[in-house]
């Protein structure tokens, strides 16, 4: 059995499993700093999540819903430029970022709750 193939296998296999729990990590951590701090003092960031920070506020479109349309572009120019497997990264971070944004605002709203705080 060649060892160098079962070495790249084993690289491979190591890079993009520590890629994916760093992408876990980043999407917790944004999720919880939108909730904790931009949404619950009226600050907007910058770049994308910033436009659909304000597009929200003006137009009560969800939040959720506008990470995902206003990164859009950006996931295609991700494509054309860097690739596809970038772009498939990218893609999947951006949903299950939007994911977690809408299930982070549910659970403050539950454990905000009248009943919590008792």
């Amino acid at each position: 059995m060649n060892t160098y193939l079962t070495d790249q296998k084993n690289t491979y296999f190591v890079n993009s499993l520590k890629d994916g729990l760093l992408i876990i990590i980043g999407i917790f951590s944004a999720s919880f700093g939108f909730k904790g701090f931009l949404l619950t003092n009226d600050f907007i960031d910058g770049g994308a999540t910033g436009i659909s920070l304000l597009i929200s506020a003006v137009s009560g479109i969800p939040l959720y819903v506008l990470i995902i349309v206003v990164n859009l572009p950006f996931i295609f120019m991700g494509y054309k430029i860097m690739g596809k497997q970038f772009a498939i990264k990218t893609a999947l971070a951006i949903a299950r970022l939007a994911l977690c944004v809408a299930f982070v605002l549910l659970l403050f709203l539950f454990l905000m709750s009248p009943m919590m705080i008792y």
